[in-house]
């Protein structure tokens, strides 16, 4: 298995659920209000949201504007404004692609398939959109302004994505900035730009001085593209492919007009790496006539009038005929492979990394780094893994590293500090002051008298983590390898066991009787110092195996069709509060007040044994991880939602209003990217009966049905998408009803 699948893969823990059915419940329902709710934007010296950022804009006020890495969740702005910071999030659509602001300053916000329109004060006026009885594609591949403030759309072949006939075509479009109304498109010229275009993807647009548009297009199936060259009224001037010109390569990248008028573009994968068209001539820069040694992937015109060439290895810069080149840091930190690169006519620019934390911002001719891992706050709004040490310290990790607070200051731990992998799953600070950090890959590291070690001859071991009452560590693996226990001295392989320990060790517990119980997708396995075996209570319900835990007293807690505690000889059973469908199951959390914290889609449930009561609280994404401190504070950790912290003594007891959704609305899918499995929510504001969810490759084909014109009433549902029988790749899939449509894009990585 590749290093890529194996990270997307640990997303997979969290669909190994099962549906805890809500029953009527005598017990009362406590909303329990958080204390704090931290995320990098409101706990470190600058106001991003983000470990990496997404996408970055400088409007025409010199604001910046900065969006968070993984598009599919981004709906806010991170905004700095004479150096201080505001965040608006009430975007219409998450996802977003590209920003840009016409003559006057309207912003136009491009998401996957539609581009929105917001005012100066970003107030929303409206959106671009393609219904699905267009024949032109709604997947957008970008957009630019004219000198007329139009707007012109290229669209991407999409074949049979939403409907069976006919199919949704490539192609440009332009648009009326007030009505949004189409006044040309490509679609319909009789031409044979139409071959390449309708059934193409389009890279990009520029406009020369002559206010004509320039589109790069190919066909990929038949390695056949080129520059395709419009007049303002979209009518075909001229085109350059391979077979009627000296282009160098059928396949063009990006596009950009430089102070001279040339039209530059890049070459991905071509001997040549960069070029402009100039005056009927192609002039191209390779490895023998310039210092470059790889293709430029994306260029941009400077304020200073220099073309900048963004590469992976450095950033080049093209002025009267020369290159030069940009530092190789900046600011203390690796100044390299941008994933774009911005600027205002003031001559202030942002440089947005592609795989690294961080932006850099040249203002005013001084240059800043702005990183949440620099600024003394939480670093990343994933937080997957939690523990407390003895002086009620907090150690984080998630996709991006770890991280330790201990209540002044944040210290990050990375790769660079001796991490096997900077995906770190889970973390555990143990009593005897080792702290342990479950790496995506490469292996296991701990943190052991201020050297950081790592143990790689077994693993990966990601899922769970346990200290036993005797110091032992053990380790639950994702992919078949069974548990790794260390004893102070050495490490341990327990293997897994055929129908007993599964390929799945989500969870782990010691019970009352001090043996090792471990949740997997099998179900319970127990160690009794001797051997594994499959272990199931006295009971005729059904348990959900993945999520187990102990309390203080070694009472195993677990869920199924009711909350269930064994103590060893007798199994109790609780039933759920009344109009509360819980599902999702995360973890299970005992607190040292004999509370079970239940962590679930988007929601906190907290079982209080001795009174019997329940509290929640809901969230903003799903709780991933629950850690209770010293202190009588509970901790919970969230996928995209950062960090909330919890006292129980001043939970708010208030009566329950049965209020109703107030629209339809369908959830990203969680985890995403998923292998095999994803689950997808989606909320109805009042019943319907004819409700259908299907899956469709990006070519169009129909993949999987899920639902099929089934009743559903108002409220929240999900459903669970297994995907093992498909390949690796990007999918759509659409919810329809007759009160109710709409689709989002997930991608399956094996």
């Amino acid at each position: 298995m590749s290093s890529k699948s194996l990270v997307f893969t640990l997303f997979l823990s969290f669909c190994i659920t099962s549906l805890l059915t809500a029953q009527n419940s005598p017990y009362s329902k406590t909303q329990i209000l958080p204390d704090e709710h931290w995320t990098p934007a409101n706990t470190g010296t600058n106001g991003l949201s983000s470990f990496n950022s997404g996408i970055v804009f400088i409007d025409n006020q010199n604001r910046f504007f900065f969006t968070g890495a993984r598009p599919d969740r981004g709906v806010t702005f991170d905004i700095l404004s004479d150096g201080e910071w505001s965040h608006f999030d009430s975007l219409k659509q998450g996802g977003i692609r590209k920003v840009l602001q016409d003559t006057s300053d309207n912003y136009w916000i491009q998401a996957y398939n539609t581009i929105m329109k917001y005012n100066s004060d970003l107030e929303y006026l409206g959106s671009i959109e393609f219904p699905v009885s267009d024949t032109l594609s709604d997947r957008i591949s970008g957009f630019a302004i004219d000198s007329d403030q139009r707007i012109w759309v290229l669209h991407d072949f999409l074949s049979n994505a939403a409907v069976p006939d006919p199919q949704r075509l490539g192609g440009v479009t332009v648009h009326d900035p007030d009505s949004f109304d189409i006044l040309s498109r490509s679609d319909t010229l009789n031409s044979i730009v139409t071959q390449y275009l309708n059934e193409g993807e389009t890279e990009d647009i520029a406009f020369d001085k002559d206010g004509n548009a320039w589109v790069s297009a190919r066909r990929p199936d038949y390695d056949v593209g080129g520059i395709f060259i419009f007049s303002p009224d979209l009518q075909v001037i001229e085109y350059y492919t391979e077979q009627n010109s000296e282009i160098p390569s059928f396949y063009i990248s990006n596009l950009e007009k430089d102070a001279n008028n040339n039209i530059w573009f890049t070459l991905p994968g071509n001997d040549e790496l960069t070029g402009y068209f100039s005056e009927n001539n192609w002039v191209t820069f390779n490895t023998e006539n310039s210092p470059l040694t790889i293709n430029c992937r994306d260029l941009h015109l400077g304020p200073d009038s220099k073309m900048y060439c963004n590469t992976s290895e450095k950033v080049y810069v093209y002025e009267d005929e020369s290159w030069t080149t940009m530092p190789d840091s900046i600011a203390g930190f690796p100044f390299v492979n941008f994933y774009e690169i911005v600027s205002s006519p003031s001559g202030d620019m942002i440089f947005n990394p592609s795989s690294s934390p961080g932006v850099f911002v040249l203002s005013s001719g001084e240059w800043q780094y702005f990183s949440t891992l620099t600024d003394n706050g939480l670093f990343s709004k994933d937080i997957f893994g939690m523990s407390i040490d003895a002086n009620d310290g907090l150690w984080i990790s998630g996709f991006d590293g770890a991280s330790y607070f201990d209540g002044k200051k944040a210290t990050y731990y990375g790769i660079e500090d001796g991490l096997a992998d900077k995906y770190i799953w889970k973390i555990h600070a143990a009593t005897d002051g080792t702290v342990w950090f479950l790496a995506a890959q490469n292996g296991v590291s701990y943190l052991k008298d201020g050297e950081m070690h790592t143990y790689s001859d077994k693993g990966p071991f990601v899922e769970s983590i346990l200290e036993d009452t005797d110091g032992n560590i053990w380790m639950g693996s994702f992919n078949g390898n069974g548990i790794l226990q260390y004893d102070g001295e050495s490490f341990i392989h327990h293997e897994a066991v055929e129908g007993v320990i599964g390929d799945y060790v989500t969870s782990l517990a010691q019970g009352p009787d001090n043996n090792i119980y471990a949740g997997t997708d099998l179900g319970i396995a127990k160690y009794d110092e001797e051997n594994w075996s499959l272990w199931t209570p006295d009971s005729t319900e059904e348990i959900n195996s993945s999520e187990i835990a102990a309390d203080k007293d070694q009472n195993i807690w677990m869920i199924g069709d009711s909350l269930m505690k064994w103590d060893g000889d007798v199994l109790s059973q609780y039933a759920y509060p009344e109009g509360h469908e819980i599902t999702n199951v995360h973890h299970i959390e005992p607190d040292p007040n004999g509370n079970i914290w239940i962590g679930g889609y988007k929601i906190v449930y907290i079982f209080n044994i001795e009174t019997e009561t329940w509290a929640y609280h809901s969230l903003v994404q799903a709780a991933v991880i629950i850690k209770h401190d010293h202190s009588g504070n509970s901790w919970v950790g969230t996928y995209s939602g950062g960090l909330y912290k919890f006292n129980t003594l001043n939970a708010l007891p208030i009566e329950e209003s049965a209020t109703s959704p107030t629209q339809f609305s369908l959830d990203q899918n969680y985890p995403n990217p998923f292998n095999p499995s994803t689950t997808i929510g989606f909320t109805l504001a009042e019943s319907v009966n004819d409700l259908s969810i299907t899956v469709y490759d990006l070519v169009g084909r129909k993949v999987a049905t899920l639902l099929e014109k089934n009743a559903y009433s108002a409220g929240y549902h999900s459903i669970n998408f297994e995907a093992s029988g498909l390949a690796s790749g990007m999918y759509l899939y659409r919810i329809e009803s007759s009160k109710f449509t709409s689709s989002k894009k997930m991608m399956l990585i094996k």
